[in-house]
Formats: structure tokens, sequence, C-alpha cells
């Protein structure tokens, strides 16, 4: 039987930030360009399979906040900065290790607040995907991290069959540190397993110390079936909260 979800947990990671409370819809899609190629003498039209794209769009609640940064202010420096940022969305239930997530590199193009007299004030994004929306699965949640933390296998399943989390080979994650008051650095590794029992590091990444900025890690060479995060701080004081997914591609 199907397994439904409700939209109440979707869990919403832009850059180094969680969008989620400044959000309530969330939109995207998959599509893939497809060129006519039928000949003279055909009663049917034939196509080649081109290029694939992506779209993605949040709309929500406007949102200052009185010292700091609110999500308007968030939300307008994400589009000011006209460069690529990590966009995880976690519709599965939302941000649990092992479950699935929409993952993407993103530009914001838009950026719109609408206001009425009857109404609260409401904000649109609209980001444009630049290398496509991968399929992938959390390895790390939201709890503040002091000591050496151990992630659960998320399970992608054999390599070799059809489907993104099927792929043989490569793949990206992206570490997105939404609080930090560590001293020193926090290490990221992603490591893969065939069986749970052997864990073969497959990418690594330190996150500054402080540090909020979110970035996405390519990785090479073969997919195994089991994927988890290894996250070690560096010996030194505070805690860092980071979101962690992979894909694979």
């Amino acid at each position: 039987m199907p397994t439904n979800r409700h939209g109440k947990t979707t869990g919403v990671y832009l850059a180094g930030f969680n969008a989620s409370p400044f959000f309530n819809s969330y939109e995207s899609a998959r599509t893939v360009d497809t060129h006519e190629t039928t000949p003279f003498e055909s009663n049917d039209k034939t196509y080649s399979v081109g290029l694939n794209d992506g779209t993605a769009s949040l709309s929500g609640f406007y949102d200052v906040a009185a010292a700091g940064l609110g999500g308007d202010e968030l939300l307008d420096a994400l589009y000011n900065q006209g460069a690529d940022f990590p966009m995880s969305v976690f519709l599965d239930g939302g941000v649990v290790v092992g479950r699935a997530a929409r993952m993407a590199q993103v530009n914001q193009t838009s950026y719109a607040v609408s206001a009425a007299v009857g109404d609260m004030i409401t904000t649109k994004a609209d980001l444009t995907v630049d290398g496509g929306i991968r399929y992938g699965k959390c390895l790390n949640a939201k709890a503040p991290i002091t000591g050496t933390v151990t992630g659960a296998p998320a399970d992608f399943g054999l390599p070799g069959g059809l489907g993104d989390f099927l792929d043989t080979a490569n793949g990206f994650a992206h570490i997105h540190p939404i609080a930090n008051t560590r001293n020193t650095a926090t290490d990221v590794k992603i490591q893969q397993s065939a069986d749970t029992s052997v864990w073969v590091d497959h990418a690594t990444f330190s996150v500054p110390a402080g540090s909020t900025a979110a970035v996405a890690i390519p990785t090479t060479g073969a997919n195994l079936r089991y994927v988890r995060a290894l996250i070690t701080p560096v010996a030194g004081t505070g805690s860092a909260t980071i979101i962690v997914a992979f894909a694979r591609a």
C-alpha cells in the first residue's frame, strides 16, 4: 500500500538557514526537452529526448525581526547574492534520517511580497534549478552537536537498478549548518557500506568555526547500498546544528 505523508512535517532548508517557518507551500517540477524527429512518409510523430530541467517555488508569509535577520531579510539576501545555493526539501515525514528529500542547486530568480488590507502579507520565491533536481535522503537531522555523531544508515537499495537512488557511481551531499557556536571546526564525512559492517569514506568537508555557510559537496567513485554521516567536532566548545542530505547523481 502507498505510504502517504502530511504536508505539515515538510522541512525546507535554503543555503544556511531553516526556511520552514516562513513558507506553507512548496512546488517543484522536473522536465525534459523533447525534439521532434518525424521524417516524411510517417503517420506518427517520433521524438528524441534532450536536456533535463527543473523548477521550484515557495510561498508563505512575510517575516521581519526587530533584531537580527528575519525571513524577509534572509530571502532578500539570497536573491541579491546572485549565485547558486543548496536547497534541500524534506517531504517524507520531515527531517528524519533515512527519509527522502528533494535536493538541488538553485538560483532565486524572483522574490515577491504581496499585501492586502484584509489579509496577511505573503511572499513568493521562484527558484531556477542549476543541474537538475535529485532524490536524496536525510543523513543527519537538526539536533545540536557537541560530540561525535555516527548517523544511522540510509538504505539506497542495490546499485544498478532504475531511478536516481540506484545510480552506480557519483553523487553529492548538501551540508546546511543552520546554527553554529563552535570555536573550532566540525568535520563531516559521508561514508558508504555494502553491508553496514565495513564503512569507507566517500567525501569529507570541514565546517569552519562559527560558520553557517551551506555547501554542496560532489562525490566520485562507486556507490554502495548504505550511506551515513559521521560528524566529529574538533576539540573545543560550543555546538553546531548541521542538516546533511545525500543524493546519487
